[in-house]
């Protein structure tokens, strides 16, 4: 398991089942994601396979959603058939993502089993 912290942002990474788990807490915008975005391309650099876990997700800008949609198309450069999932979102990120429509470009599920299945779909 590997850690970052930066100012109001936490990320917890783990390995499970060949996928990358990220779990983050607290603020997912530009401050932050300045500070640890080169950490995080070493995290994903060996996975085609992602997880966000936003269960503690407090907020989020558009650097963060643009953040988490660059993951993806990283991912599927080097394989197109790399997945990114969504979990754990509480009803003001819910509100967000369903608002920009979020979910066609982006799986999400309610919890982490949920989130597998996604993956192995």
């Amino acid at each position: 398991m590997a850690k970052i912290e930066e100012q109001n942002l936490e990320i917890e990474s783990r390995e499970e089942n060949s996928a990358v788990i990220l779990k983050i807490k607290g603020n997912l915008d530009v401050f932050s994601l300045q500070k640890i975005r080169e950490r995080m391309e070493v995290m994903l650099n060996q996975t085609t396979r992602v997880v966000f876990d936003l269960t503690n997700l407090e907020y989020i800008d558009s650097a963060g959603i643009g953040f988490i949609i660059g993951t993806l198309k990283r991912l599927r450069s080097k394989d197109p058939d790399a997945k990114l999932v969504i979990c754990g979102l509480n009803d003001y990120l819910s509100g967000i993502f369903k608002l920009i429509n979020f979910s066609r470009i982006i799986p999400m599920a309610k919890g982490i089993k949920q989130a597998w299945k996604e993956l192995d779909g």
